[in-house]
């Protein structure tokens, strides 16, 4: 997808300001910025996933979004919402008051918002050329103070129009923010511009009559902050000025309506979807570079790809959450986004970004998973028929580069391929499950000559063994029956070999093997895999869940299912895979407790994760890449982003147990 559809042409598309919304076609943007004049700094907002901001309701389609941003002391409620589709609305509320009315103001910015720079010696880009792109303030009729500010620009045939409530203390166009940010931090927040609108589009009785080629990006509104007194502003899209700049006006009157009802109906679902659905659409950005959306892993973290970066496994979590709160268009975006990476060889890059690709290494394999539950809730069959070569590719290669010692059970490794850091390591061959420093793979040897660790872990195979099951059922929806015999036929013979050869009847529990026999002497939530994949016979599967799962000296502790079990000194560490909650690890205990019968025990286990996860959540607004799994109050960590998407895995599970989606439910007919 090249572009978005109109209807959801409008978002908070750009990772950088989550207080903005762009048109991402012409990329013209409205944000809200700051000035303190205590702190003596202009203030972006850029988002850094830190306690300054809290990102609140968000629709999929941006319908609706708001977010509090803490600015030297004032906290701000910034909202948008769309109504009609060619526009958008907002308001910006004081709802804690800090530096007295005018030391700070607060900035209305409209204009053509340029993409960050690929590179940090890459110079800022204009967008404005005299050709396609024009924009100037508005001009009152004289004497008419009365009338609301207003300014005007053109895309091509667009004209866009912002109006703004009240009069603002200053309204002036810059080539670029930097300009403004020079005007308040080097002149002060009384200096008044040079009236750039001098040679802007003249209004008679609030209609623009022409628009002059002025070299600007940015037009920005400076209000002085008032506790008592909302800003509010709204732009209008239209073929032709004047109804442009009336529509503007007319959405500037309706703006608390608007945004009151938007709001309501954004809190409608219930709080376990809200959470999905708001982490989804936070996360969701633009790529500039390959002209794209994807549901990224988390904000904060483009920066540090280079601009853009999907990882694997992440992406596909992102696909089936974005169709689980009906987002079928990002779904399928996130899906084709990933598939585009595929290696000639077959395989799909753990990461791909601006500045790296690990072609060396996959990630956990979960695309079967992800892409059968898109369709489970979109219906989509088309869907499949596309992604179903690339499935297949995908898992041939694993066929042929993942059995290093060839006795018909899989390692991860990394493939002497690629550029990128770790190739053929160790660390690059633990870098494929994505759980680097799992306790588990502690003892684990690199074999240089297979590309593969010296290791068989039982979470692994029995994902494998549930992909080729559920490719199955691709085959099978597509009326491919022959093909689909062979993928389950594949699928049952993997998970007969985990039954037979990753079980430790010693310790009674599923455990990772090493080539020459011994058991790792770690275990993890991975240990409860075979359950997803059929592996486990009835009694392993009583043995696992009484003697393991519901230990609470093992995982059935205080805080559900650590990556390390409690008794085990690891857990002690606290740190990453070492003793932490992951949303992964969780989601596939519970698929496995699901589908083996234990459906009452999964249900309190997506309740318990959910009451950890609720308790954050409603408190800071926080979905943690990882959660502590001994304090309930210490989820905060050096090595656990805030804001990340496989987070709201646990209220995925949460929703499924609420609203009765099951996976297996056809297993039971």
């Amino acid at each position: 997808m090249s572009a978005p559809l109109p209807d959801r042409a409008w978002g908070t598309w750009d990772e950088r300001y989550p207080a903005c919304m762009i048109h991402i076609p012409s990329r013209f943007a409205v944000r809200v910025t700051a000035f303190s004049a205590t702190a003596g700094r202009y203030e972006e907002l850029a988002y850094d996933a830190s306690e300054t901001f809290r990102l609140g309701e968000h629709t999929s389609d941006s319908g609706y979004a708001a977010l509090e941003v803490s600015v030297h002391g004032t906290r701000l409620l910034i909202e948008f919402a769309k109504g009609a589709w060619s526009g958008v609305s907002g308001r910006v509320s004081i709802i804690e008051a800090g530096e007295m009315l005018f030391r700070l103001n607060l900035i209305v910015e409209a204009g053509f918002l340029a993409p960050a720079a690929a590179g940090p010696h890459e110079p800022p880009r204009r967008l404005v050329d005299g050709r396609t792109r024009e924009l100037a303030l508005g001009r009152r009729a004289p004497g008419d103070h009365r009338a609301p500010a207003t300014g005007i620009g053109r895309w091509r045939s667009q004209f866009f129009a912002v109006a703004v409530s009240e009069t603002p203390a200053v309204a002036a166009a810059y080539p670029d923010p930097a300009a403004l940010s020079d005007d308040l931090q080097n002149r002060g927040w009384l200096y008044r511009p040079a009236d750039h609108s001098g040679e802007g589009a003249v209004w008679v009785a609030g209609r623009p009559k022409r628009l002059p080629r002025v070299e600007h990006d940015l037009l920005a509104f400076r209000f002085y902050a008032d506790p008592r007194q909302p800003v509010r502003f709204a732009a209008a899209q239209d073929a032709d000025p004047e109804p442009a700049a009336a529509t503007a006006a007319a959405r500037l009157r309706d703006v608390d309506e608007l945004l009151d009802k938007a709001r309501s109906d954004a809190c409608r679902p219930p709080a376990p979807a809200r959470a999905v659905r708001d982490v989804m659409a936070w996360n969701t950005i633009w790529d500039e570079t390959n002209a794209r959306p994807y549901t990224t892993c988390s904000r904060a973290w483009v920066a540090g790809f280079g601009g853009w970066g999907v990882w694997m496994s992440d992406t596909y979590y992102n696909a089936m959450m974005c169709a689980h709160v009906g987002d079928t268009l990002m779904a399928r975006a996130n899906l084709q986004t990933l598939l585009a990476a595929q290696q000639a060889a077959g395989n799909v890059p753990s990461l791909t970004a601006a500045d790296d690709e690990w072609v060396d290494r996959s990630q956990l394999p979960v695309a079967c998973y992800a892409v059968w539950r898109t369709y489970l809730e979109s219906g989509d069959r088309t869907l499949l028929s596309e992604l179903y070569p690339a499935l297949c590719r995908q898992l041939d290669w694993v066929r042929a580069n993942r059995d290093g010692n060839g006795n018909g059970l899989y390692e991860y490794g990394s493939s002497p391929v690629g550029r990128a850091q770790g190739v053929s390591t160790r660390q690059g061959a633990l870098n494929e499950p994505g759980m680097d420093n799992l306790a588990v793979f502690d003892e684990a040897r690199f074999n240089l000559g297979t590309g593969t660790l010296e290791l068989e872990e039982p979470g692994h195979n029995s994902l494998l063994a549930l992909e080729w099951e559920l490719l199955a059922r691709v085959a099978a929806a597509l009326g491919r029956d022959t093909e689909a015999e062979a993928h389950l036929r594949r699928s049952r013979e993997l998970a007969q070999r985990i039954s037979e050869q990753l079980w430790d009847p010693a310790r009674q529990v599923f455990a990772a093997r090493h080539w020459d026999g011994r058991f790792a002497a770690h275990i993890a939530p991975t240990s409860f895999f075979p359950l997803v994949a059929g592996a486990a016979t009835p009694a392993q599967a009583q043995a696992l869940v009484q003697r393991h799962l519901l230990d609470e000296a093992a995982f059935w502790g205080p805080l559900p299912l650590p990556s390390a079990p409690f008794s085990d000194p690891v857990n002690a560490e606290d740190t990453y895979w070492r003793g932490r909650i992951w949303g992964p690890l969780l989601l596939f205990v519970w698929e496995g407790l699901r589908r083996s019968g234990f459906r009452e025990l999964a249900g309190e286990l997506a309740a318990r994760a959910w009451a950890m996860f609720e308790r954050d959540w409603a408190a800071r607004r926080h979905c943690h890449e990882n959660y502590s799994s001994r304090d309930p109050d210490g989820h905060e960590a050096h090595d656990s982003d805030p804001f990340y998407s496989w987070g709201a895995l646990i209220a995925f599970m949460q929703d499924c147990e609420e609203r009765g989606g099951d996976l297996w439910a056809r297993d039971d007919d």
